[in-house]
């Protein structure tokens, strides 16, 4: 099992720490950068920048399966709760009403960025730490 902790808490911001490669899909990453130069007062912009600064980028045709980018459904199991949740990671604008939808410049937007099937999250709370299991990650289709 893979290991990837979000440990945090300082100033009420999370900042991510993966002890782990965290993969990226390079169109992402161009334009999660774009949006970052453009909204300097987004939340999790410093997170989004360590984990970019981190990861290892790749192109598409590259592009593991299995790894959350932006568009992906992932389904995460809450260990304690015996819960599954599903996300969509998305940007701000685009289906920012939608149920069960997060963007990654929110804090488990950014934490689920660049994770893989079978990683672990550790979140913190302030009632204390809660354990995610990802179970499956599925990326969109690309149309050529």
């Amino acid at each position: 099992m893979t290991v990837r902790s979000n440990s945090a808490a300082t100033a009420g911001r999370a900042p991510l720490l993966h002890p782990l490669p965290i993969i990226l899909l390079k169109d992402d990453v161009v334009l999660v950068e774009y949006l970052m130069a453009h909204h300097p007062n987004w939340p999790e912009i410093e997170t989004l920048k360590e984990k970019i600064k981190l990861a290892t980028i790749k192109d598409g045709m590259n592009f593991p399966t299995g790894v959350a980018r932006i568009h992906s459904n992932i389904l995460i199991r809450d260990q304690v709760l015996k819960q599954n949740f599903s996300y969509r990671l998305n940007l701000p604008e685009s289906g920012s009403t939608a149920f069960h939808s997060d963007s990654i410049f929110r804090p488990m937007g950014a934490a689920l960025w660049g994770m893989q099937s079978g990683d672990e999250l550790i979140w913190p709370t302030p009632k204390g730490n809660r354990y995610y299991f990802l179970l499956s990650v599925v990326n969109p289709v690309e149309s050529f």
